[in-house]
């Protein structure tokens, strides 16, 4: 019976380390996920600040043709 109760013992010990495993695992998924989020959500950031710089030259630059061709 003691080599039935090592097994038992063996087979909880193996359980419970693969469940910490699988917990350890899961929150470093997460951090990497949530890394990846913060980086996409400044590029998108940027690339919106960089339209929007653009679109305000564009208008820039057709305020001043409208006042060029009106004195020319």
């Amino acid at each position: 019976m003691s080599s039935m109760g090592a097994v038992k013992s063996y087979s909880a010990s193996l359980s419970q380390t693969l469940q910490e495993s699988t917990r350890i695992l899961m929150q470093d998924v997460q951090r990497g996920a949530d890394r990846l989020d913060r980086k996409k959500a400044a590029i998108s950031q940027a690339g919106l600040e960089r339209v929007q710089q653009s679109n305000q030259t564009s208008a820039n630059i057709s305020a001043h043709q409208g006042k060029i061709d009106t004195y020319a």
